[in-house]
């Protein structure tokens, strides 16, 4: 096993990994699962680098590539030329560590790494930008987007159904009993909602609101 550890390869392969593994941990929900394999394989890595007595300053390049990463992945900001700088410094400090390292298997993997990665990141970021965008599906902000009833109103403020629950809501629209409400926004426990746009029914024309159901009846 400690032979294994011992090759340059091997090491710079933990290495990606971890790095890897830390961008998934950055860039979504994991529990710390990813977070703390890229801790064990960065210890790995330390260990492997000490044993070997490599030189491991340019790998100051490659993280640096890293922090740039990190950084767009947390800010959500998808920046072509800070994109292009982390893969430079990934690039170099990876390709310089593994020359070094005087090992063909270490400079293939090398080059393997700094295709991968730079490949695989506008992906995570991708994922991590459409997770924050994402509705909520839990607590008031689930309400948001949603559809209502009114069922009690006067001047700019009544109540609502939702799901069966009642719900105190106001609007800037003038809104009576039985009509159709979108929820945009809440306060507190209270929704703040608008005029629903008519459902069309199949022949084109607008649906009628639960309020002119009942008029008909």
């Amino acid at each position: 096993m400690e032979s294994f550890l011992e090759e340059p390869a091997v090491t710079y392969i933990a290495l990606v990994l971890a790095t890897a593994l830390l961008l998934v941990e950055v860039a979504l929900p994991t529990l710390g699962v990813a977070g703390g394999l890229a801790l064990l394989l960065f210890a790995l890595a330390v260990y492997g680098i000490t044993r070997q007595d490599l030189v491991w300053w340019p790998l100051l390049l490659a993280a640096a590539g890293v922090a740039i990463w990190t950084v767009l992945l947390v800010t959500r900001r998808p920046s072509v030329p800070a994109q292009v700088s982390a893969a430079a410094f990934f690039t170099a400090g990876s390709l310089v560590f593994c020359v070094l390292a005087d090992d063909v298997p270490a400079v293939i993997a090398g080059i393997t790494g700094s295709i991968v990665l730079p490949a695989v990141f506008p992906f995570l970021q991708k994922q991590a930008r459409e997770l924050m965008e994402r509705p909520s599906d839990v607590g008031m902000e689930s309400l948001v987007g949603r559809t209502a009833e009114v069922t009690r109103w006067s001047g700019s403020k009544g109540m609502v159904m939702l799901d069966g629950a009642y719900w105190n809501a106001v609007a800037d629209d003038h809104l009576e009993p039985g009509d159709r409400v979108e929820v945009d926004a809440f306060a507190g426990m209270s929704l703040h909602v608008r005029g629903a746009e008519p459902e069309e029914d199949r022949s084109g024309s607008p649906a009628p609101s639960a309020r002119e159901e009942g008029t008909n009846t």
